[in-house]
């Protein structure tokens, strides 16, 4: 009996004709059905060729299921019937890339049985209009798993998903995905000489709709119409500790000077000194202000202080409705990631139910490591260099992988980087920031959070608003250094050197 293979392509609904599907075939793994839906013979071709192959298929047979470039778990699989190959599963916990896995059906016919191989993933095309330059695309949202064969459903029911970023790339593949949790992308470029930041899923005529397997979706980003939700103001909530204040405490000035309105501006410490995810678990179990102070930021740098007992953690979430929320762990902890754990996933809850902007962002503020002259704690990581790697472990390990956070603010690596230029003088009494430390961390919220260019930040600029350390003046020269410190960070937010 003669096989032919052959690869077809679906017309997207979104702007694109038909478009042909990428063709290279490895190998073939067929799976034989008889009239019963029993599976009753399997094999495999390797490298198929294009003009047929000819294979002995026994009379009972009737039709086949055929998966092109199979995974190694498909290649070892061993179903009996119908409803095992419709349910049988591909691992997408790595980007879809070529060789696409690919899967048709072909009816026996005579003694030919042709097969129309369409590619599991989806095709996304981003088109840069009017001078936008792309700089990376992060996938979020999309499932873990998929069908390896169209059964009416588009993804395997599963709590489980992943993100990835394709680094300078315009065109990517996804796993299909219902409109019910839609897969989301977050393209970050250049334009006009300033970064910017969109976030968008498909959609067609305002509506957010399915991604199907094997169509090609083209997207058109035009900067022009692209928001940018922040230059009218911005509200925090900053959930921590003094590391959140540290971060804080130029933020507002240089938000100013970005060209943010400050009347719109709100930006807010939840503290307990020294408070830990555990600290403010805590408080929330046992409907607690206990130690929790109010603490907000300040438009000329700095922040002023709330009597303790004012609020709860859920009055202050409810208190506005907040743009970003952000949560850390103490910095004792901050590098011991079996203390992320139930408490963080309490909070995380929390605040979610609590949130009254459905559409806020939910980031997690990565702190830095102590100076190296700071000996206190030093039983507990070391040096430095220890603390900072296993912060990173940490952070990489507990929330890159957990899907409640939209961003890591990697405050620890801008710190870590910027202490090659200027040493180790960053921290004031070991721990805390000095005012250049400070000024540091508040750029990298920025970049983080709004993507704007921080180069762009007024010097000189006179920061002194710590309760500790020298002042430091920000001049060209040293703006450079933060500036090159800080995008370091955001390129690589787990690497320094």
């Amino acid at each position: 009996m003669e096989l032919f293979f052959s690869t077809q392509s679906q017309a997207s609904s979104l702007k694109s004709t038909a478009n042909q599907a990428e063709l290279l075939i490895n190998d073939v793994i067929l799976f034989g059905v008889d009239d019963q839906d029993n599976v009753v013979q399997s094999f495999l071709i390797t490298s198929p060729s294009s003009s047929g192959e000819s294979r002995t298929v026994l009379r009972k047979v009737i039709s086949f299921y055929a998966v092109a470039n199979p995974t190694p778990g498909i290649k070892a699989s061993n179903p009996s019937s119908v409803s095992d190959l419709m349910n049988m599963t591909v691992d997408y916990t790595t980007a879809p890339k070529s060789p696409f896995l690919m899967s048709g059906q072909g009816n026996v016919n005579g003694d030919k049985v042709n097969f129309d191989l369409v590619r599991n993933a989806a095709k996304i095309e981003l088109i840069a209009k009017n001078g936008f330059q792309i700089n990376s695309v992060t996938v979020k949202n999309t499932p873990d798993k998929g069908y390896v064969f169209s059964n009416g459903q588009l993804s395997v029911p599963t709590t489980s998903v992943v993100s990835y970023t394709a680094v300078n790339s315009a065109t990517l593949y996804v796993a299909e995905n219902s409109k019910q949790q839609p897969t989301q992308f977050v393209v970050t470029g250049q334009y006009g000489g300033q970064q910017v930041n969109h976030t968008f899923e498909i959609k067609k005529d305002g509506q957010i709709v399915d991604i199907l397997r094997n169509n090609h979706y083209q997207i058109d980003i035009n900067p022009t119409v692209l928001p940018d939700p922040y230059k009218n103001g911005i509200k925090i909530l900053a959930i921590g500790n003094s590391y959140s204040e540290d971060a804080m405490c130029y933020l507002f000035p240089l938000l100013k000077q970005l060209g943010v309105n400050e009347s719109n501006t709100k930006l807010v410490v939840a503290y307990i000194s020294g408070g830990s995810l555990n600290n403010h678990a805590s408080n929330v179990r046992n409907n607690s202000y206990r130690n929790l102070v109010r603490k907000t930021a300040l438009v000329n740098g700095g922040l002023n202080s709330a009597s303790s007992g004012q609020y709860t953690l859920q009055q202050l979430i409810k208190q506005e409705a907040w743009d970003v929320i952000t949560l850390q762990q103490a910095s004792w902890d901050s590098g011991n990631a079996s203390t992320y754990n139930a408490d963080l996933d309490y909070l995380i809850n929390y605040v979610n139910t609590n949130a009254t902007n459905p559409n806020f962002k939910f980031g997690w503020h990565m702190t830095w490591a102590w100076a190296n002259s700071y000996s206190s704690y030093r039983s507990v990581y070391g040096n430095q260099a220890n603390m900072y790697q296993q912060i990173c472990n940490a952070v990489q390990t507990k929330i890159v992988t957990n899907n409640a956070f939209d961003f890591i603010i990697p405050s620890g690596t801008a710190i870590q980087n910027a202490r090659v230029p200027f040493g180790d003088v960053l921290n004031h009494d070991g721990t805390h920031l000095s005012n250049l430390g400070c000024y540091i961390a508040a750029a990298m919220w920025i970049k983080t959070i709004t993507g704007y260019d921080v180069s762009k930040l007024t010097t000189p600029y006179t920061a002194n608003k710590t309760w500790g350390g020298s002042s430091a003046t920000i001049n060209g020269a040293t703006l450079q250094n933060v500036v090159q410190s800080v995008n370091a960070a955001a390129a690589s937010p787990f690497t320094s050197p």
